[in-house]
């Protein structure tokens, strides 16, 4: 964690949802948000390349459910 700044990212099927998420993290000067997705698996590349300490992950999803990612 660099400068104590918690790197986000989002993982929800609801674009709505993702906003609302990006909206209140962008609100907290601790948190910067790396990414946000609508699939799992496409965030899977963000977090092979960046640290991210936090996920905000929905857990029921067409793809696979966030339990099991």
């Amino acid at each position: 964690m660099k400068d104590n700044v918690l790197n986000c990212i989002a993982i929800d099927d609801e674009p709505s949802s993702l906003r609302i998420i990006r909206e209140f993290c962008s609100k907290i000067s601790l948190s910067n948000i790396v990414g946000t997705f609508t699939n799992p698996y496409d965030a899977i590349q963000t977090l092979n390349n960046n640290q991210v300490d936090l996920i905000f992950l929905d857990v029921v999803m067409p793809q696979i459910s966030g339990q099991d990612f």
